[in-house]
């Protein structure tokens, strides 16, 4: 089952469709104003046959004009989270002295996930609900290869790390481990994985600026021995 809808191109012209469902493929070709190979051309009506969450992009081309482009999103209701895998846990940062300005280390901490599939995921309604508190938000797709981070303070782990949160989780990690549970919407685990901070787990993600990475990748990483201290730690200001 999906959700989703569709949207009147609104001027009487057939669509063009490209059949592709990814990102960027919306039927034109980039900067030229002419027609991807294998988009689909039809009258007012368009069915496209969707087995995956998807993003559909399509615009309208009347004579030699473009029409805006339309989007719209289709997420799998009853979705397989068997590629979606957690790859990265900081749970004790030290504090950033940052000029005259001292930020505390628990605003560094984060969470990484990956889809490490070929097709998207839909994560709409997933709850972090033990360690942190998290819920991923509606019509939210994880594309192939790519990573969802859930971080403690998202502007400043943009200032710290130079990159940009996918989320904003509640609460603090525990620096003396705990469980983190990732759970379905129906609330049944999908990922569940405890670390501590001793050995075997690598000492050196306990306060000394290492997060853990997960050099295996599973799903439920509990195995102590496929932790490991990040290959390098994040340069101080």
């Amino acid at each position: 089952m999906f959700r989703g809808g569709p949207q009147d191109p609104g001027n009487g012209a057939g669509p063009l469709v490209q059949q592709g469902h990814t990102p960027g493929e919306d039927g034109a070709t980039p900067g030229s104003g002419g027609i991807l190979p294998g988009a689909k051309k039809e009258g007012r009506t368009v069915t496209v046959q969707i087995k995956r969450s998807a993003i559909l992009k399509c615009r309208i081309q009347y004579i030699n004009s473009w029409s805006a482009l339309r989007e719209i999103t289709f997420v799998k209701q009853e979705e397989n989270y068997n590629n979606l895998i957690v790859t990265e846990l900081h749970y004790h940062p030290p504090d950033w002295i940052r000029g005259s300005d001292t930020v505390p280390g628990t605003d560094l901490e984060f969470i990484e996930f990956y889809n490490a599939g070929n097709q998207p995921l839909n994560l709409s309604g997933l709850r972090l609900d033990s360690a942190v508190r998290y819920s991923f938000p509606e019509n939210m797709l994880l594309y192939p290869k790519q990573f969802y981070v859930v971080a403690s303070n998202p502007p400043m782990f943009y200032d710290f790390y130079g990159l940009p949160a996918s989320g904003n989780y509640s609460g603090q990690l525990s620096n003396g481990g705990e469980e983190v549970v990732l759970a379905d919407p129906a609330g049944n685990p999908i990922i569940r994985f405890t670390y501590l901070d001793n050995l075997p787990w690598p000492p050196e993600a306990d306060g000394t600026g290492f997060s853990l990475k997960i050099v295996k990748r599973v799903k439920c990483p509990d195995d102590r021995g496929i932790f490991s201290a990040s290959i390098q730690r994040p340069k101080d200001e």
